[in-house]
């Protein structure tokens, strides 16, 4: 029988979490479902969740005037939607189950008193908010900074650091329409199709399908690398 995981199991945000707090959390869960496509919060929700993805792939999206800029991918052990509760802000962004999707749901106003009473557990939350704000530092420099190439070199990397390839075929671990590759590149649909084919050209990815394997990881961090 499989054993059942709770919140504090995922990641190192409860690293350090006593007896006490543990009973408070298994108490306070929430397991919830979501269908491929379903909003779990959206641009103006008030947070009030922490969320824990057990199952599934997430994507988190600023709606603009012509597209949506996707800025984080989420997968499973990863937490997300909390930041906005502590500075007392709405959500700036959407967040969209990509698959079917499980989280596991805590109140922030009880992750709140656990910080209080814990110091370990906040400067964990901390820690995590600190190594997010360096991944969107260098992506602000990605979006405005590189070329088409760079961006979308930049764009499959990430894809794969964060879902991984699977072992027998080399295909990444998501499957990403054009249009969902071209919002997380900053670019067109027409334009990232033109960049993928280039790419299949020269032998760095081949396209299967919607499918995407990466034949030469050497390659394509030397295009992110010139820009």
């Amino acid at each position: 029988m499989k054993t059942k995981l709770h919140i504090f199991d995922y990641g190192m945000l409860f690293d350090g979490i006593v007896r006490d707090e543990k009973h408070t959390l298994m108490l306070e869960e929430v397991e919830r479902e979501y269908e491929k496509g379903k909003v779990i919060y959206s641009e103006g929700d008030k947070p009030t969740e922490l969320f824990c993805l057990t199952e599934g792939k997430v994507k988190i999206y600023k709606d603009g005037m012509d597209r949506k800029q996707v800025v984080r991918l989420v997968k499973a052990g990863d937490f997300f939607g909390y930041r906005p509760y502590f500075v007392k802000e709405n959500y700036t962004l959407t967040a969209v189950a990509m698959t079917d999707v499980r989280v596991c749901v805590v109140k922030l106003s009880i992750i709140k008193k656990i910080i209080s009473n814990n110091p370990i557990i906040g400067m964990n939350f901390i820690r995590d908010l600190s190594v997010r704000l360096g991944i969107i530092d260098n992506r602000l420099v990605s979006l405005t900074q590189k070329h088409t190439r760079g961006r979308m070199a930049d764009a499959l990397l990430i894809i794969m650091e964060t879902f991984g390839r699977d072992d027998d075929t080399g295909c990444l671990n998501c499957v990403l329409k054009r249009e969902e590759i071209a919002n997380y590149a900053n670019m067109t649909t027409a334009n990232a199709i033109r960049v993928l084919a280039s790419f299949h050209d020269e032998g760095v990815i081949e396209l299967v399908g919607k499918k995407i394997v990466i034949l030469n990881e050497q390659q394509l961090r030397r295009i992110s690398a010139l820009g």
